[in-house]
């Protein structure tokens, strides 16, 4: 199963272990199979290319459904649907109280992980903001705690 271990709640990796509601699908589906869950580490940059060369079965870990994907790989019926989220500090929830318009101005930085969905509306909705492509949101978002308590 590939999942890139970033995506909470579907999918986290934290040290060195894997939880979220894909995971925990996972090992039931392998479960009813008689088989072994296997996780393979893939990224929204690679997962196309992984499945495609077949480093894994499936991909799991919150993966949305895509002209793109679909055209290399069959979805099952989607269990979760969503958009995308405006995340801010509570302290800061006031200035983006507009949606996007309020995110999309120059001071603001837009934090997103690389070659998803996630980064692909970003880059076609958000013109005036910073973009900045972390690898994994999970390790940013600590880095920057950190960074915040020692300030």
């Amino acid at each position: 199963m590939g999942t890139t271990g970033d995506y909470a709640p579907f999918s986290l990796e934290a040290n060195g272990s894997l939880s979220g509601s894909d995971i925990e699908l996972a090992q039931k589906l392998a479960d009813q199979l008689h088989a072994r869950a296997v996780f393979i580490h893939t990224s929204w940059t690679s997962m196309l290319e992984d499945l495609g060369r077949g480093a894994f079965d499936l991909g799991m870990g919150g993966v949305s459904v895509t002209p793109a994907r679909q055209a290399q790989g069959s979805f099952s019926n989607p269990y979760s649907s969503g958009g995308k989220t405006i995340l801010a500090r509570c302290a800061d929830s006031g200035k983006f109280r507009d949606g996007l318009a309020s995110v999309d101005r120059p001071k603001v930085r837009v934090i997103v992980n690389p070659g998803g969905t996630n980064e692909q509306y970003v880059r076609s909705n958000v013109h005036h903001a910073r973009i900045v492509v972390y690898p994994t949101i999970v390790q940013y978002s600590m880095r920057s705690q950190r960074a915040a308590r020692m300030s």
